[in-house]
């Protein structure tokens, strides 16, 4: 402060004289967590894309799964079959009775 309690100034004279040097402080403080918040919220983003990543490579590891599990049911049904119809034959006498045998052996018991 450039002038006492009581004294006479004149117009235009300097009375206070501020020093910048806080708020200079303040700022580069507020510009350096600024700065840290971008960085966190970049940080994030690339997470979340990375997990989106994730998310889909997993969705098409489901997907493929899903059609080997019906690949392997319609295999199973079509050996089923197979069974069934060489049951029959040998039931008729055409000598297949000994792959029946062993093509039972192969399928599940809660299959039938």
């Amino acid at each position: 402060m450039r002038v006492k309690d009581t004294q006479a100034v004149r117009r235009g004279q300097v009375l206070v004289t501020i020093d910048r040097t806080d708020a200079e402080l303040a700022l580069a403080q507020a510009e350096a967590e600024l700065g840290l918040a971008m960085r966190r919220v970049r940080a994030h983003v690339a997470n979340d894309e990375g997990l989106a990543a994730q998310f889909s490579a997993r969705k098409a590891e489901e997907e493929k799964a899903g059609a080997m599990l019906d690949a392997a049911k319609a295999e199973f049904e079509r050996a089923r079959v197979d069974l069934r119809r060489r049951e029959a034959l040998s039931g008729v006498g055409l000598g297949v009775g000994r792959r029946t045998d062993a093509r039972e052996e192969r399928l599940p018991a809660s299959a039938g």
